[in-house]
């Protein structure tokens, strides 16, 4: 059985947080631009090519990972099928009449489907579904069929009626679960510190992940598969279950002439765990078609090393996962060789809002730019998000 094939294309969020104002943020490529062509996921729903990864950058403390948390406050609602928020994720300005709006269009198979949803702290103000722009469903303005369905319902202030519609007379909705559960989040400061070795070693990760650890020049000569010694060591129930799972896997050095076999974390640097963590995650999105949220992907990584895992996303390795990223790492700022105008995000804030447009917004930019102009430009404060820190002297 083909696995269905979920795809965000567009986002919209207000209220939430930072954010005063809509922000709109899109995974549409624009056809305009011919290079980097193996970053684009191509012919989606027979309508639209999306870009395979998109970085966002701009100054601490202007709504990058309040961003990024949008997304999983959004899914939570989602989730638990009623609105249920703390007092500071609403934007602090607004007043309590004033609704949290959520604006998601996505792609499954050949089908376009958007979704919005708009609240308060006690009410549902209103909750569309369209498939195709037409609508399925729309709370405020239901035809006689649907007017019957929700009068049974009842008023349900708090919950979403997306979660009640009966199958008889809307379909099976079960997607919209699907496309759900197809976001995974990465805490880069947590995945530091430790690897899930078993998940690491199932099916062809692991062959996989040792050849893009040797590729990455780690002066690792390689990992080794120590599970099966385990499996014999779980015999000795002295022995804690948590240092049995470090043990499944090794690192082999060899400095001149001479190896050496260690258990895996235990004398390499926090950057090899999250470069390995990172591999994985990678690994695991593009197999199980994930849109995958990351906040900081840099976080322990040369730059090189970034950009050369960032490279493997947007490869042809790489068919049907999406990446959404936050960075400050300004040597990523390649749209020549790594990424593409539409695949590079500014968070701005200033005493009016915070604002989010993409460089490709900028329409001087031309396709000749020699390598690292955006960054030049960028530094220049011609794209703005940037911060005007004070320089501190004696």
């Amino acid at each position: 059985m083909q696995e269905v094939k979920h795809m965000l294309l567009n986002y919209s969020v207000k209220g939430y947080k930072v954010f005063y104002d809509e922000v709109t943020f899109s995974m549409v490529a624009d056809n305009y631009i011919k290079k980097n062509q193996d970053n684009l996921i191509k012919g989606v729903a027979g309508k639209y090519d999306l870009v395979k990864s998109s970085l966002i950058y701009g100054p601490n403390n202007t709504g990058k990972s309040c961003f990024l948390e949008s997304f999983k406050f959004f899914l939570g609602i989602l989730k638990d099928k009623k609105i249920s928020f703390k007092k500071y994720d609403k934007n602090i300005f607004y007043k309590e009449e004033m609704p949290m709006e959520f604006k998601v269009e996505f792609a499954i198979e050949n089908q376009i489907y958007c979704y919005e949803l708009s609240f308060t702290e006690k009410k549902v103000v209103q909750e569309v579904l369209k498939k195709n722009n037409a609508n399925i469903f729309d709370r405020e303005n239901r035809d006689k069929v649907a007017k019957i369905i929700f009068e049974n319902l009842g008023e349900r202030p708090e919950e979403l009626f997306l979660n009640f519609l009966p199958k008889e007379y809307f379909g099976d909705l079960n997607y919209i679960n699907n496309f759900i559960n197809s976001f995974e989040f990465l805490e880069t400061a947590k995945s530091r510190y430790g690897v899930n070795t078993s998940k690491m070693l199932e099916g062809n990760n692991f062959i996989v992940i040792n050849e893009i650890i040797k590729k990455l020049d780690l002066h690792i000569e390689s990992l080794i598969d120590n599970s099966e010694v385990v499996e014999n060591l779980k015999k000795d129930e002295t022995i804690d279950d948590s240092l049995l799972e470090r043990l499944k896997i090794f690192t082999k050095y060899n400095f001149k002439g001479i190896e050496e076999v260690l258990p895996f974390g235990l004398i390499d640097s926090m950057g090899t765990i999250q470069i390995t963590n990172l591999i994985y995650t990678f690994l695991s999105a593009i197999k199980n078609n994930k849109i995958l949220i990351i906040d900081e992907i840099e976080t322990s990584l040369h730059t090189l090393i970034t950009k050369s895992l960032i490279s493997y996303y947007n490869s042809h390795n790489n068919t049907s996962s999406q990446l959404i990223a936050t960075s400050h790492d300004l040597l990523l700022l390649d749209d020549k060789y790594l990424l593409r105008k539409d695949q590079i995000w500014f968070v701005h804030k200033d005493e009016n809002g915070n604002y989010l447009y993409c460089l490709n917004d900028f329409k001087d930019n031309s396709e000749t730019d020699p390598r690292g102009n955006v960054m030049k430009k960028y530094l220049k404060g011609l794209f703005g998000a940037l911060p005007e820190p004070k320089w501190f002297s004696e």
